[in-house]
């Protein structure tokens, strides 16, 4: 894989998914790039996290493999609204063996009541989600936009008995 410009509608560029795939989220920031790609049709369901420097290859790929046979229990989504604050969080978790990934997408409505992006990043934490993440800020609050499309792809590949739906 090598970083490309975005092709995918709402992709930021530079990002890791391909033109075959769909860019769940793609964050630009710090000098890194952490892109959510993945597929959703009857011949290949996958998601797969992908990170590296601008420019490079990615250096983090989770699953390593698209047909990984854990993908069903690597990937979790939330989704939080609070209409009294006015505001909506979208998030995917995933998890490795020694790491746990957040990907979080946080909208608000406007004074004329229209949905806006407020911030995109990624969190990570070494081990269980404990103390303070890493944070990836990224540069555009919409780099998380398509993130809610990952929730029908998550629940069918998931296991069954697997909570999806649930934070890891």
């Amino acid at each position: 894989l090598f970083v490309s410009s975005g092709a995918a509608v709402g992709a930021e560029s530079p990002t890791f998914c391909t033109a075959e795939e769909t860019t769940y989220f793609n964050c630009v920031g710090g000098g890194g790039v952490a892109s959510l790609c993945g597929r959703d049709d009857e011949s290949h369901r996958y998601l797969q996290y992908r990170f590296g420097q601008a420019g490079g290859k990615p250096e983090q790929v989770v699953p390593n493999e698209l047909d990984d046979a854990d993908m069903g229990r690597t990937f979790h989504y939330t989704n939080i609204e609070n209409e009294e604050e006015m505001f909506g969080r979208t998030e995917v978790w995933l998890r490795t063996h020694n790491r746990t990934y957040q990907l979080t997408y946080i909208s608000r409505l406007d004074h004329e009541g229209r949905l806006m992006p407020k911030e995109s990043a990624v969190l990570m934490w070494d081990g269980l989600p404990d103390g303070a993440p890493n944070v990836l800020k990224c540069a555009r609050p919409t780099a998380g936009l398509n993130l809610d499309m990952a929730e029908s792809l998550i629940k069918s590949i998931a296991v069954p008995g697997h909570p999806w739906s649930d934070q890891p």
